[in-house]
């Protein structure tokens, strides 16, 4: 990767750990409705907060009454020493039953609720690795024959308390494996269920980002982005749109991402950093003519954003005669504007060579008086 891309690409990466805090990363601390995936945040408006702490809430109540209301007789006698283990609080003694309980499960038996049971009880004692250890054995017993009859609804439960707890301990690649069966077409996910899910893959690909996985990152915006709701699909398109820009491994096609977000959400707010990240990576293809036509729909869309002025001042050491001519509409245009503030002595200076070029008067004054005081 080029030495300017590598920079800019750094620059991202400084902010990631803001990434996981805003968008609320599973295991990390909770954050306002905001993601940085470049050098200022990415709006979450469209997450609907408090609708998404209700459903969460009720997939608590869902767990609680799935797996703490247990027939555990009806379920073999590792089943009824486990729940008694359990109401004990000897989760050292419940462990190694419940490992009896996974290795002699047979064809007949199915073990998915108790080892849930088990996981869900440690994971309110804080283990959560060992939780998330026993939720994956649960979500493997309930796809053997011997789970055939286990209601659907119960199956999806132990899969959602599954996704997020291994999120929780950066299992992140085993989360998403936990929730896609809970987005197939068959699945008995109803609409909310299917938006919260939709919502913990963004918080997975936003930790991924953080934790330095972006193809992780990647698989999770992507399932997100087959099946998020209106509020949900610009954070998915540009949550997978720059993993796939960070793992350097395909930029043409990271650049095809960027500009179908921008092409359905030019009033978005991060439109003007996608725009110039798209650039960048159209640049690593090879593809110089476009990154030089994007970079300048970059300046004349959006003129006052912050993208803009770090593209203007990335040329600040070229001679004026070096300056694309978009750079140069841009200088002039900023001084006929006002828009003075952030103009360093070279960009003021550049700005006042080219004034006097194409006999901008106004914008020649106004750069004068900047540059004196």
């Amino acid at each position: 990767m080029g030495t300017r891309f590598g920079v800019f690409a750094q620059s991202m990466w400084d902010h990631a750990d803001r990434v996981a805090v805003a968008a609320g990363g599973l295991g990390q601390r909770n954050g306002p409705e905001n993601l940085s995936l470049w050098t200022s945040p990415m709006t979450y408006s469209n997450i609907r907060t408090t609708p998404l702490v209700a459903r969460f809430f009720a997939l608590h109540i869902a767990l609680t009454a799935c797996f703490c209301v247990p027939n555990a007789r009806a379920e073999g006698p590792l089943s009824s020493q486990l729940e008694e283990l359990l109401e004990q609080k000897d989760f050292d003694q419940a462990i190694e039953v419940g490992n009896k309980l996974d290795e002699q499960a047979n064809g007949m038996t199915d073990v998915t609720l108790p080892l849930a049971r088990l996981a869900r009880a440690l994971q309110q004692a804080g283990q959560l690795e060992s939780a998330a250890d026993f939720y994956k054995r649960s979500v493997d017993a309930s796809t053997r024959p011997s789970a055939s009859d286990l209601d659907p609804q119960k199956k999806l439960l132990v899969r959602l308390a599954a996704g997020a707890v291994l999120g929780q301990v950066n299992q992140l690649s085993e989360a998403i494996e936990a929730l896609r069966p809970t987005l197939a077409p068959d699945s008995p996910a109803t609409d909310g269920q299917k938006e919260m899910v939709v919502t913990m893959l963004l918080r997975i690909g936003a930790t991924a980002l953080a934790v330095g996985a972006p193809e992780i990152a990647s698989r999770a915006y992507a399932l997100a982005s087959e099946h998020a709701a209106d509020n949900q699909q610009a954070t998915a398109m540009l949550g997978e749109a720059w993993a796939i820009a960070i793992d350097r491994a395909d930029p043409l096609a990271a650049a095809q991402k960027l500009a179908d977000f921008i092409d359905k959400y030019p009033d978005h707010a991060d439109a003007s950093r996608a725009a110039r990240a798209c650039a960048e990576c159209l640049k690593q293809s090879g593809r110089a003519e476009d990154a030089s036509v994007m970079l300048a729909d970059l300046l004349r869309r959006w003129p006052d954003s912050e993208s803009a002025w770090e593209v203007v001042a990335s040329h600040r050491d070229l001679a004026v005669d070096l300056l694309p001519s978009a750079v140069q509409s841009w200088l002039i245009a900023s001084a006929d504007s006002n828009r003075l503030d952030k103009l360093d002595v070279s960009m003021t200076v550049q700005g006042l060579l080219i004034a006097s070029q194409e006999s901008e008067f106004n914008a020649w004054a106004k750069l004068a008086q900047h540059l004196a005081e």
